[in-house]
């Protein structure tokens, strides 16, 4: 940062660099019911792809593995601990680029900006202007924590390993809203995960688990560590909610 700040300038502009940072992830993470859709006598798409995965996913990769990379530096910083959640990746790197090998706190700003979120089903409503959706969207999400509430990096059980971070920006469900209670999907695409061993996979709409907390459920995937018994499966969860695809 700027070695002519005074103290009172470096602090203002701090924080408004974080909430800067909160507010660019808290974004894409927001639930898209956040968006009530006007219904039309034909009903409404929510984000048609014609059943294409617009985008580049192979950069979105490539973010990932730098991902891991920033994590690593952050745990190195702290004395081992994961970070929280995106957020904390991101201050940590804004306040301290040159540790993470950036030449200044601007690129740290946008190191993880993804375009494609414009493609995303959570992006791509109608009130949002195509080009505030092209920009300035971070759309990897971490976990804080397993599934079960254990903390990442503990032992896990064999043939399971910690979960860092995903997106689902290459996921579409081609949504189509006919009443207010009625409607079908024809879902495509995959999700990326980032692991604890660094490495990224592509994990197909289908394999996906679903976990229960009360009347919320969270996304889970096959062979991620704390995944509690009783996950449903998309097919169990579709059966029983009698969502229709």
């Amino acid at each position: 940062m700027n070695s002519s700040m005074n103290p009172w300038q470096r602090a203002v502009l701090v924080v408004v660099l974080l909430l800067g940072v909160v507010a660019v992830v808290y974004r894409h993470q927001r639930h898209q019911d956040s968006a009530h859709p006007v219904l039309t006598p034909g009903g409404i798409w929510v984000n048609n792809t014609h059943g294409k995965v617009p985008g580049n996913p192979q950069h979105a990769i490539e973010q990932m593995h730098e991902l891991f990379s920033a994590i690593q530096i952050y745990r190195k910083r702290h004395g081992g601990w994961y970070p929280r959640g995106m957020a904390d990746v991101m201050a940590d790197m804004v306040m301290n680029f040159h540790a993470y090998g950036l030449p200044s706190w601007r690129r740290a700003v946008n190191r993880f900006d993804n375009p494609d979120a414009r493609y995303s089903d959570i992006d791509s409503r109608p009130d949002v202007a195509k080009q505030a959706r092209a920009t300035n969207v971070i759309p990897y999400m971490m976990r804080s924590k397993r599934p079960d509430g254990q903390p990442i990096g503990g032992p896990t059980r064999p043939g399971t390993r910690d979960l860092l971070a995903w997106t689902d920006i290459y996921l579409h469900q081609n949504l189509h809203i006919v009443t207010e209670t009625h409607g079908t999907s024809n879902p495509v695409g995959f999700y990326l995960a980032l692991w604890a061993d660094g490495q990224v996979t592509k994990i197909p709409y289908d394999r996906v688990l679903y976990i229960q907390h009360g009347n919320d459920f969270a996304d889970a995937f096959p062979g991620e560590a704390g995944v509690p018994p009783g996950a449903l499966t998309l097919r169990e969860f579709r059966q029983k909610f009698h969502v229709k695809a």
